[in-house]
């Protein structure tokens, strides 16, 4: 698929490329990426790097130069933060009972454990349940959907459809990645 952008990108504007790369490789990426993702971090690294590799052709960068301002400067989420932000997604079906059935308890909401009003009550957090130490389940989907939803801001957890949630989500991510070169 890279091969493909770096034949195509003497032909083709940057917005053609993004596009194709949108098409072919963002695509690739996440279906699926809530299930296949939850593995060790090195499993992940030459997925990232592939994507790296991809941006940098699509502006003519130099093979070994800085990353973050080029997914910024293309508005393109990294891909560790697309896992992220599938990861969100489907909590945030979650919470607004958009899941098939089976989903339902899934996760516990803190108020249903609580019934003390705290700020975390309030703040609609996730109850996590007591992993032990094994790695491997802190890389759960259950694990790290907890941890993720419970530090998002409220007023981004609010949001009224899903489109302005992820949107809300993405600016996050792209506003944090340097922009210096």
């Amino acid at each position: 698929m890279v091969s493909i952008l770096s034949k195509l990108r003497y032909y083709a504007s940057t917005d053609i490329l993004i596009s194709v790369y949108y098409a072919l490789i963002h695509s690739l990426l996440i279906y699926g990426i809530e299930v296949w993702s939850q593995t060790y971090p090195s499993h992940l690294k030459p997925i990232s790097t592939l994507q790296k590799k991809a941006i940098r052709i699509i502006t003519f960068s130099e093979p070994h130069s800085r990353s973050e301002p080029i997914f910024k400067s293309l508005n393109i989420v990294k891909f560790l933060d697309l896992v992220d932000l599938h990861i969100l997604k489907f909590v945030y079906l979650w919470e607004n009972k958009q899941l098939p059935s089976c989903f339902y308890d899934f996760y516990n909401s803190l108020n249903l454990i609580h019934r003390i009003h705290t700020r975390q009550t309030q703040n609609r957090n996730i109850y996590i349940k007591s992993v032990n130490s094994d790695q491997f389940r802190k890389m759960s989907i259950y694990y790290t959907g907890v941890i993720l939803w419970n530090a998002v801001s409220l007023d981004t957890r609010q949001c009224c459809s899903l489109a302005i949630f992820m949107k809300k989500l993405k600016n996050v991510k792209i506003d944090s990645y340097s922009s210096f070169v």
